[in-house]
């Protein structure tokens, strides 16, 4: 953000008070953003009288977009971290004021406040406005105020009035001229004229029910107040949120990434086009949500990688994939698509998604219809708005994609003369190669054609669509062809070990260069949330834990447990000093290798693996071969001769050597513990007192030392991305989570994840489902663990112990959990206070033992602890066959409402 005094052009300007009430704390201030197309203008504000924090500047309104002022406050604290208010972007019409100077007195709007949720895209036009629209402001010639309230879930038997002391409120009674008007969703103005007689001002907000002509609610809490008459300017009144009792909503989900959706139309894979009938079953079970996983571009190589979804190649374009033939084709070039359907009939037969023979048919049929119907499509208006509107992101995508063509891949290190983005040289070839460049805009217009006509058709049946924001981007995307700047190239993201994998993650995804990004305003993460917003009215933040800090693995390892979070206070050797620890780094940061860790491990073997890779540094003590001494070099080494199961073995066990470690070093800071220390060979070797004092600052290293950093770090990153839309935001806070998270993401309005296996309290087992918050999501599972009827086959123990304790069944445990056990389950979840209860669509169908499948083995979407694991789950029934089902679908209707959640 750009730092500012005043902006000094005055021609054809007017004049502007920001006035704002907030007790801030010693060393904290209030500024002002205000923000136009190109950057974010920022003003210090002055501290005045009752704690009123203003500003006052000369606008120019030739240099204001769209006739309106964009603007918002955030707070700096002591530390210069940044806490933004809540809600969206404030906006400020200025095409209908007559006035050269105007007053605003707006409320600090606390983004942990619930109506803030409430006022997100989700809930949104619950009620029809009368008429249908919104009516336009017009000022009248003798307006002195206007006054605006934000209020949620007015129905359209009440009005809003503002009730005062004076004439022209009707002195506390109710009349005509007290109604106020909608002028935009949930938001009601009035224009008044107040004379100095009419102040101290005293006023309050009610709701009229017209049926009764009575007023159903007055605002709770004390008067509002005006002190004091401002001369000659017109003064614009925002007064937050109406105080009145608002009655707790909840809803239900159903979670199905697209491509395991199946109909009898579909191309080998669920389309967007299924997203349809998937709404119509939606709406006759009650279910108001559909969580979806990314639906983003992966395509690197064609094969079966480019299956995970959270790989993507880009943070913005579609999967062409999600096409349907049929539909792109149209009438015109029907005989085109026809060509195919025999081959899409015996794809779309297959029990699984065939993910690379898919891709290669649909691949065939863009090629033939391109030439074709390009002209017709460019032709447009339609499309001449999206290209325009997307051109930062299409071209190079295009650019890209073109590229990885050419070239056979898409690691950019390897184009000869566009291993680093040039702007100028990618503008010479789309020109250049345009005639094959512009298939990809061909794509993503049908694309995004298409999931908007079902995006339309949901909302229409008041069914919203929840996106998956992924943490990571590819190493090899063009977001980081394009940006290199933005991502740290030496580190890739994961996840440290957990219940997924005792090895912990590598996601391979560079991970983000903050400081750059915070310089550029996260114009690149608010850029991808908008995309999101253009479909969904609530979004999934993964892995929202990054955001605080995220797990960086050096890109010579290959496994996550040999990472560390970033940004970290690291440790240096007075940090040891200070424990009084012998700090030996050769010791602490090397393997650990002696003859008995060989013999446990290799057994018979050890002999040939000490003479192959290892060297004897003294008697009974080793270490790696350079050839061999990162994990990275050793991978490549072995995978590259013989990828046999056998081999995969052999490295799986050389690699734990490399983790024998109790530090790692880190060039830049200092030196981070090795997660999980305690379980080394390494550590155990030291002496009974060394142990101790490492544990002791291992203890001080992760749960004391950095949690103001990454707090700090959470509260700064989030709260400015939180503006960026008016989505309903989800964050996925599974796993290492310090205790402060859950107070970061409710005073940010941002929704928990409440998983009953994976509960967030030490020492529990499950999730305590009438103690969760209701500012959350609450699920049995999620795509990456197996599905109730799976898990309950897999740990007898624990079997047991959920159906004594958490259902409160007597007796042994059924080996297998029939429709009454999930049902069981499902109603604790719908029983529970989270407002949001999304169910993954194998579970919701496992209550009816006639419709669940087979074997719900083969209904596990994803196994972290699987590198190779293939992403082609799809369900076993089509959803024409599922909206025949009337007793099934009333039954989950009749759990819904009995249950309130509608």
């Amino acid at each position: 953000m750009k730092e500012n005094n005043k902006i000094t052009d005055k021609v054809n300007s007017f004049h502007v008070l920001f006035q704002i009430p907030y007790r801030s704390e010693f060393g904290e201030s209030l500024h002002l953003i205000i923000k136009n197309e190109l950057q974010e203008n920022v003003f210090a504000m002055q501290y005045g009288k009752n704690a009123i924090w203003h500003f006052a500047i000369d606008l120019n309104r030739n240099e204001l977009l769209n006739n309106e002022i964009v603007y918002s406050y955030f707070l700096k604290g002591l530390n210069d971290e940044n806490k933004y208010e809540g809600g969206e972007w404030r906006k400020l019409d200025f095409s209908f004021l007559q006035h050269d100077k105007i007053s605003i007195l707006d409320q600090w709007n606390d983004a942990g406040n619930l109506l803030n949720i409430y006022n997100s895209s989700i809930f949104q036009k619950p009620y029809p406005l009368k008429g249908g629209k919104l009516k336009a402001v017009k000022l009248k010639n003798n307006t002195t105020h206007i006054f605006t309230i934000n209020i949620p879930f007015v129905t359209p038997n009440l009005k809003v009035c503002l009730l005062g002391n004076g004439a022209a409120t009707g002195s506390w009674t109710i009349s005509r001229k007290c109604f106020l008007i909608a002028t935009k969703e949930n938001t009601y103005s009035i224009q008044l004229n107040l004379s100095s007689e009419d102040f101290p001002f005293e006023y309050k907000y009610v709701l009229y029910d017209t049926a009764k002509k009575s007023i159903l609610q007055f605002e709770n809490g004390e008067n509002r107040l005006l002190k004091k008459m401002e001369q000659n300017i017109l003064q614009s009144v925002n007064d937050g949120f109406g105080n009145f009792n608002y009655e707790e909503k909840k809803g239900v989900g159903v979670s199905i990434p697209i491509f395991s959706l199946r109909s009898e139309n579909s191309g080998g894979v669920g389309e967007f086009n299924d997203l349809k009938l998937l709404g119509d079953w939606a709406e006759k079970t009650g279910i108001k949500l559909i969580q979806i996983l990314p639906v983003n571009d992966t395509t690197a190589t064609n094969g079966w990688e480019d299956s995970y979804p959270y790989s993507s190649i880009s943070a913005f374009a579609l999967h062409p994939m999600y096409l349907n033939l049929f539909t792109m084709a149209e009438k015109k070039f029907t005989h085109i698509a026809e060509k195919y359907a025999v081959d899409l009939q015996k794809l779309n037969a297959l029990p699984e998604v065939n993910y690379p023979e898919v891709s290669k048919l649909k691949w065939n049929f863009f090629k033939e219809i391109f030439p074709l119907q390009k002209k017709q499509i460019f032709a447009l208006k339609n499309y001449q708005e999206f290209f325009i509107n997307n051109k930062f992101w299409l071209e190079p995508y295009a650019a890209f994609c073109f590229l990885r063509d050419k070239y056979t891949t898409a690691d950019f290190y390897a184009w000869p003369a566009f291993k680093k983005y040039n702007t100028a040289a990618i503008k010479k070839i789309l020109k250049k190669n345009e005639s094959e460049i512009s298939i990809h805009y061909f794509l993503q217009f049908h694309l995004h054609t298409q999931l908007l006509d079902a995006v339309n058709y949901l909302k229409k049946r008041g069914i919203s669509l929840k996106a998956d924001m992924p943490i990571g981007i590819k190493r090899e995307s063009a977001d980081h062809w394009q940006f290199p700047n933005l991502f740290n190239e030496n580190l890739h993201a994961g996840a440290p070990p957990d219940a997924f994998t005792t090895d912990g993650q590598n996601w391979g995804f560079p991970t983000y260069n903050w400081e750059a990004m915070k310089e550029n305003n996260y114009q690149w993460w608010e850029a991808k949330l908008n995309r999101n917003n253009a479909y969904a009215a609530a979004i999934r933040l993964d892995h929202i834990l990054g955001f605080f800090r995220i797990w960086s693995i050096p890109k010579e390892n290959t496994q996550g447990i040999l990472g560390y979070f970033v940004p970290a206070n690291a440790l240096h050797e007075n940090d040891f000093t200070q424990y009084n620890i012998s700090f030996d780094e050769e010791r602490f940061c090397k393997p650990f290798i002696t003859e008995r860790l060989l013999q446990n491990i290799f057994l018979e073997k050890s002999g040939y693996v000490k003479g192959f890779y290892l060297n004897e540094k003294i008697p009974g003590h080793f270490e790696f071969k350079e050839a061999y001494n990162t994990q990275i070099k050793l991978q490549e080494f072995i995978l590259k001769r013989d990828d046999s199961a056998q081999s995969k073995k052999l490295l799986a066990r050389l690699l734990h050597l490399h983790t024998e470690i109790i530090l790692l070093k880190d060039p830049e800071n200092g030196f981070h513990f090795r997660v999980d220390m305690q379980h080394t060979f390494s550590f155990n070797s030291l002496d009974e007192n060394t142990k101790n004092k490492l544990n002791k600052l291992y203890h001080d290293y992760f749960f004391s030392r950095q949690n103001e950093l990454w707090k700090s770090n959470g509260i700064e990153i989030l709260s400015a991305l939180r503006k960026t839309t008016n989505m309903l935001y989800c964050g996925e806070d599974l796993g290492w989570a310090p205790g402060f998270v859950p107070g970061v993401l409710k005073n940010n309005g941002i929704l928990t994840l409440e998983v009953q296996r994976m509960p967030k309290k030490n020492n529990a087992i499950f999730t305590n489902l009438t103690t969760i918050p209701y500012v959350s999501v609450a699920t049995p599972g999620t795509h990456d663990m197996p599905v109730l009827r799976y898990w309950w086959k897999q740990d007898e123990n624990t079997t047991q112990l959920f159906y004594n304790d958490i259902l409160k069944m007597p007796g042994k445990a059924p080996a297998e959990a029939d429709g009454n056990i999930i049902q069981k389950i499902v109603k604790q979840f719908l029983h529970s206070p989270a407002m949001w209860c999304i169910f993954q669509w194998q579970d919701m169908v496992a209550i009816d033992e006639n419709l669940r499948a087979a074997d719900p083995a083969k209904e596990r979407i994803n196994d972290p602890a699987n590198a190779e694991n293939k992403w082609n789950y799809r369900i076993h029934i089509s959803m024409e066959e599922m909206l025949k089902q009337n007793e099934f679908n009333e039954q989950w209707k009749r759990l819904i409402t009995e249950n309130n959640r509608n």
